[in-house]
């Protein structure tokens, strides 16, 4: 009968072969996990763990990347807050029958002199020629101011006015107040409860008494930038 051979020997180094093959891919898996994991030191250059604090070579310290710091997340959290209140104020703004227009500014003007902006109503109602404490000529605005709101609130606080004579801002002034023009107990700072109207009196400096005057209102402290302005020729 035939003697059957099995060549184990072949066998053996196939299976060697295949192991050694093995072993290679997964310590170049390993490898790869490991490199995936490091990076190189800002100061010396040399690899060092995505975790590590500082540098086990040089020791300098590892810096987080900058959207993992306190301060860059907390810097999109505000960005993110001024976005929904700019976007959340825009609805806000002039009466209905008021059709405002966009200036090139970015603003929206409303050209009526009379509108709601925020929870107020003003209206600017006259423009009236004087003279300042020095005697140079100026002009009182007439405001009219309702409080719309829930608590009481200053015209101060509620509004900014700016008036501008070709095309440069007057100052706000001090008049003469015995020619009947301007009245000392103006009301820019007194406190009025929801529902009250007053009228509020603003002077400003002039540099002469023949160039129109264009007043302009926008609400304080505010992301809405809707502003009522009206025109004035002597």
């Amino acid at each position: 009968m035939p003697t059957a051979y099995h060549n184990n020997g072949k066998r053996n180094i196939i299976i060697k072969k295949r192991e050694g093959t093995y072993n290679m891919e997964t310590q170049n898996n390993s490898n790869q996990t490991q490199n995936a994991n490091m990076k190189p030191c800002a100061s010396c250059g040399n690899m060092v763990s995505k975790n590590a604090k500082a540098c086990p070579n040089c020791g300098a310290k590892i810096k987080k990347p900058i959207y993992k710091r306190v301060w860059f997340i907390l810097l999109i959290i505000v960005a993110v807050i001024v976005i929904i209140a700019v976007a959340a104020s825009g609805g806000e703004g002039s009466d209905s029958g008021n059709q405002p227009t966009s200036s090139n500014s970015g603003a929206v003007v409303n050209d009526s002199g009379n509108s709601n902006l925020g929870q107020s109503k003003v209206e600017i109602k006259s423009c009236k020629l004087t003279k300042d404490f020095e005697g140079n000529p100026a002009a009182v605005v007439t405001y009219s101011y309702t409080n719309n709101g829930k608590e009481a609130q200053a015209f101060d606080f509620a509004f900014i006015t700016h008036a501008y004579q070709n095309g440069v801002e007057a100052e706000k002034c001090y008049v003469i107040s015995d020619d009947g023009n301007y009245d000392s107990n103006n009301n820019q700072s007194k406190e009025i409860k929801p529902g009250v109207t007053i009228d509020v009196m603003v002077a400003y400096k002039l540099n002469d008494t023949t160039s129109p005057v264009e007043v302009e209102v926008g609400q304080f402290l505010s992301f809405d930038n809707t502003k009522i302005t009206k025109t004035f020729n002597f």
